[in-house]
């Protein structure tokens, strides 16, 4: 399994080190349009600010593999445990308004 997580992570992070991908405005813009930020509904101006802010990381030095340690753990079971966390919030949430 650590072999394959390994491998995960390499692949991860080359394809995060080619040449302009996520550093590319169009990269962050596309991805943020469909995840979260509707640039209609933000303004066009607090939208390019908000892609900034999602490109500047990749100026540091080992950010790649920083992102891809992120995705491999994502992967390697911390979904799981995201989803009992969001589902705990929302109980809490919940029982503070009712």
């Amino acid at each position: 399994k650590s072999l394959s997580f390994r491998i995960t992570r390499r692949i991860v992070r080359a394809f995060l080190q080619l040449p302009g991908m996520v550093y590319s405005r169009r990269f962050w813009e596309g991805g943020l349009a469909s995840a979260a930020y509707r640039p209609d509904r933000l303004g066009a101006e607090r939208f390019s600010k908000q892609v900034l802010r999602y490109r500047w990381p990749s100026l540091c030095k080992g950010w790649a593999d920083g992102l891809a340690n992120f995705v491999v753990a994502r992967l390697a079971g911390g979904l799981a445990e995201d989803a009992a966390v969001l589902r705990r919030l929302v109980a809490a949430l919940c029982s503070d308004t009712g």
